[in-house]
């Protein structure tokens, strides 16, 4: 790949530390996990062995000043061969890809899978290997240049000082090898290294007097390149540094590619269109494919697509003896949606002057639902516009500082509510409340500083609740269990080893609550309690001697699956039926290495997550609950995984949300389980990155998306790719974030930020107006051009614009309204408008003696109920009966008001007939 851009740092980063003369490289024990997996995957390619060469390319970036070299180039063939000399040994040998020259303060086209050193005399130290294959090594240090080229790109593949994974600090290494596997460099062939910088002589001979902590004098390798020793003794590696240093450079498979980038612009067109790509490449031809690492599709400077409903990517290579990286062309079908005509309307504004409202705990109870708002307060909600309520403040709130309190944790169960609060100075304490504003009570405040990281996890168990405490500094976990009183608020047991850390919520399967946590003999295990002492108990040791550390507990027809790492296996899906001896691992993603799980979601006879085996990435998988029964899905982004998330039942598919191109927002799948077909039904193409929620809502989906770059609002689909459209404009130019999407006293509600968050629903699909009333209808929309019709195909053109004003209405009547943007035209969108008419009859009883007239009223049409109001008294309160009686001659109007405060007035008049 070939691009101007500054230099992007990809994979691992190592940390820069200035003001050092050597090399400038902090290699951590988070860089030796990374490339302990590189070696893992190299162990699994059974193409190449240790004997096979390795061909590792390097790209020289030679600084300008005034077009003046710091360095001569035609030195560089020899550190070559000098280096590769050190690194025979490990079978790996290093070609010159080529020489870039750029001038100082500019950036330099960047050259990928190969090692760029780039040579500056702008870099004050001697070297660094910043990671992702960037070495800077000035040439000016007074150590051997080839000495600092083999130290760096020691560091690129994998090693770190021989005085272990620290810049400038000592080992922890004993001179007796005995610790050699979990100290210093943890290669059991280089002796300890207590950082022999400056204390090795001109013959290269260690004169330090260091000992280790059994007293024992350090003799280590001066002349090891990973280690600090004086410039011309470094001149080879360990075997088992060369054994590390063969694997990496096989597993990051370098290569020399200097094919150039196509270079191609975006297009737009109408929707039911086919689009001409063009793209120019400098030389070698153009591929096209419809993913990367998908299918090729063409090959040559233009291409048509076929007929497109919806915005398309394609993915551009050049060829020249090797593919360039990708290069994305979009094509966007526009416009991106139709008239949005929903009215949307805010329901609460949770927080207070000195709370800004963020919404993280949302609690239904039955008729109300209760919200932890900013970790402070406890707000109430029954669904009504303006019902929500403050229940409950701790004050302090945020957790910013050490004198402030945090609502922490809470749960609702038999008609009461528990809360958790944290105080960074006194401690936690322990709350009940009916729901109420003012109904809560404090029922227990520990006062002790000891427990001031507790995260409670209140869960509700058979009427009661459970939750744990977590005492400094011996970080010794306490189970407790309340009824919701002072008397039955009481500790079940101490779990010593365990602390909030550890436990991260409580799970309840068959009335009893699961969760991790240790005890004096055994390490983090699964664990159970029935809310008593007795009943609380390890439920098996997974990892003998070690922690099994369990996970992403969750119910699957009727058996509790959960992820845990017998210390052989690795981390792998588990199931119990709540017995020990039925307790057991489902299968073994990974045969060789730990699987990242998350995402678990039970849907019919399957439980879907995602799984990372260490190879693919993170895709999405299933299980029936068999080993032979757990299975890939799709690797739908073979590049670093799709990252499915919200899996969701709807129309008797299984819908989920999965990145299929690297740093683009998550495209909407469709799986059947049944034929085992997989669907894109819509993919965004939008630069970005969120995890949305999905809820399957009247059989529609709603989730948050973007079609344009930080606009996240919400998105409705039916399952097809036209019927997935954003569904409102929230925050017009801007993200409303939605999420929260609650079914909810049969309307779907969602949060979105404006700049707080805070409850919203659609009010109504259609519009309401009474008899005679003219109806304003205003859209959503606010890029384009909305045009106003009579009719859904031709009829007239009424207005422009995002909103519409009718004349006044007699009867209910539909508008329709499309968008058109650069010149492309969305498919009407139907408006309903209903007009309330009240009509009003009666039957007259007219007088035949004196004061027995009556009128009998009958209303028809509108939205009950009634409220009347005659004439008769005189006050227009509208509380009077329906029909009138003892009435004499005379006219009597009377006017009808139903809900929607529609009106109608009538009159009616009662004569005298003589007997």
């Amino acid at each position: 790949m070939k691009s101007l851009l500054l230099f992007a740092f990809l994979s691992i980063s190592f940390i820069q530390l200035h003001a050092q003369s050597e090399c400038e490289t902090d290699f951590t024990l988070e860089n030796k996990k990374y490339f302990d997996e590189l070696v893992r995957q190299a162990e699994l390619d059974q193409s190449r062995g240790p004997d096979d060469i390795i061909e590792v390319p390097i790209v020289f970036y030679i600084e300008t000043y005034n077009g003046t070299p710091v360095y001569n180039s035609a030195n560089l063939n020899n550190v070559i061969s000098q280096n590769n000399a050190y690194f025979a040994s490990a079978n790996v040998e290093f070609s010159i890809c080529t020489i870039i020259l750029f001038e100082n303060g500019t950036s330099a086209e960047r050259i990928d899978h190969v090692i760029r050193i780039f040579i500056e005399t702008s870099y004050s130290g001697c070297g660094v290997s910043y990671g992702g294959g960037n070495i800077t090594i000035n040439p000016n240090c007074n150590r051997p240049f080839k000495e600092i080229v083999g130290h760096e790109i020691g560091h690129e593949l994998g090693l770190p000082h021989t005085h272990g994974y620290t810049n400038m600090g000592t080992t922890t290494e004993l001179v007796d090898g005995s610790n050699c596997t979990t100290d210093g460099d943890r290669f059991c062939d280089t002796p300890a290294d207590p950082n022999i910088l400056y204390e090795v002589n001109g013959s290269c001979i260690y004169t330090g007097t260091r000992t280790d902590a059994n007293g024992d004098s350090y003799n280590p390798d001066t002349h090891n390149l990973m280690s600090y020793a004086r410039g011309g003794c470094p001149n080879h590696f360990s075997l088992e540094q060369n054994a590390r240093i063969h694997s990496v450079a096989e597993a990051k498979g370098y290569y020399c590619c200097l094919t150039p980038e196509p270079e191609t612009n975006d297009v737009s067109v109408c929707t039911e269109s086919t689009a001409t790509l063009t793209a120019s490449i400098a030389s070698g031809e153009i591929r096209w494919y419809d993913a990367p690492g998908g299918n090729l599709i063409h090959t040559g400077t233009t291409y048509t697509t076929p007929v497109l409903n919806t915005t398309k990517s394609y993915f551009l290579y050049g060829y020249e003896g090797c593919e360039s990286d990708p290069v994305k062309v979009t094509v966007n079908v526009l416009p991106t949606g139709g008239v949005m005509s929903n009215i949307s309307e805010q329901l609460t504004q949770f927080g207070t002057d000195s709370v800004s409202s963020y919404i993280y705990d949302v609690l239904n109870a039955d008729s109300i639902l209760y919200l932890s708002i900013s970790f402070s307060e406890l707000w109430s909600f029954n669904g009504e516009h303006g019902s929500e309520q403050l229940v409950f403040s701790v004050g302090g709130g945020g957790g910013d500082g050490v004198n402030s309190s945090n609502l922490t944790s809470i749960a609702a169960g038999n008609n009461k509510i528990l809360l958790g609060v944290n105080n960074q100075t006194d401690g936690p304490s322990l709350w009940v409340s009916d729901g109420t504003a003012g109904g809560a009570e404090l029922l227990i405040e520990w006062g002790n500083i000891d427990y001031r990281f507790s995260n409670f996890w209140i869960t509700e168990l058979n009427g009661s609740f459970i939750f744990e405490l977590t005492r400094l500094p011996d970080e010794n976990a306490e189970i407790w269990i309340s009824d919701g009183t002072v008397a039955g608020t009481q500790m079940v047991v101490s779990l010593p080893n365990t602390s909030s850390f550890s436990i991260n919520r409580f799970y309840n399967y068959n009335g009893k609550l699961y969760f991790i946590a240790a005890s004096a003999l055994y390490d983090l295990e699964p664990w159970v309690t029935d809310g008593t002492a007795a009943g609380t108990y390890m439920l098996k040791e997974i990892n003998l001697g070690g922690s099994a550390n369990p996970a992403n507990f969750i119910e699957h027809n009727g058996m509790l699956f959960f992820t845990a790492n017998d210390g052989v296996n690795g981390n792998e899906l588990w199931k119990t039926d709540g017995t020990s001896e039925n307790t057991e691992r489902v299968t073994d993603i990974n045969p060789d290495g730990n699987t990242h799980f998350t995402n678990f979601k039970s849907i019919d006879n399957y439980l879907y997550f995602y799984a990372d085996n260490g190879l693919i990435g993170a895709e999405p998988y299933l299980t029936d609950g068999t080993s032979s029964g757990t299975v890939l899905i799709e690797n739908i982004n073979p590049s670093i995984g799709s990252y499915p998330n919200s899996f969701t039942k709807c129309n008797g598919s299984v819908y989920f949300l999965a990145s299929s191109v690297q740093g683009e927002i998550a495209d909407l799948y469709n799986y059947q389980p049944d034929t085992e077909i997989l669907t894109q039904v819509k993919q965004f193409s939008t630069p970005g990155f969120i995890t949305s929620e999905m809820v399957c809502y009247n059989n529609q989906l709603y989730f948050s998306s973007a079609s344009e770059q930080n606009n996240f609002e919400p998105w409705v689909s039916d399952g097809t790719e036209s019927g997935t459209e954003q569904w409102l404009d929230l925050n017009p130019g801007g993200s409303s974030y939605p999420a929260k999407f609650t079914a909810f006293k049969g309307e779907l509600i969602f949060t979105a930020r404006g700049p707080e968050e805070q409850f919203y629903h659609v009010t109504e699909e259609n519009y309401h107006v009474c008899n005679g009333e003219q109806v304003t209808i205003t859209t959503q929309n606010h890029t384009g051009t909305v045009s106003w019709y009579d009719a859904p195909v031709d009829g007239n053109l009424l207005a422009t614009g995002y909103s519409f004003q009718s004349e006044a209405l007699s009867n209910s009547i539909s508008f329709w309204a499309d968008l058109t943007i650069e010149g492309c035209t969305s498919e009407r969108t139907e408006i309903g408008v209903a007009v309330t008419t009240i009509e009003l009859n009666a039957s007259i009883t007219h007088e035949t003696n004196p004061a027995d007239g009556a009128i009998d009223l009958t209303v028809s049409g509108g939205l009950p109920p009634y409220h009347f109001d005659w004439d008769t008294d005189g006050t227009g309160d509208f509380d009077d009966e329906e029909d009138l009686l003892g009435l004499v001659p005379g006219t009597y109007q009377v006017s009808v008001i139903d809900s929607s405060a529609c009106l109608s007035v009538a009159s009616f008049e009662v004569f005298s007939i003589p007997k």
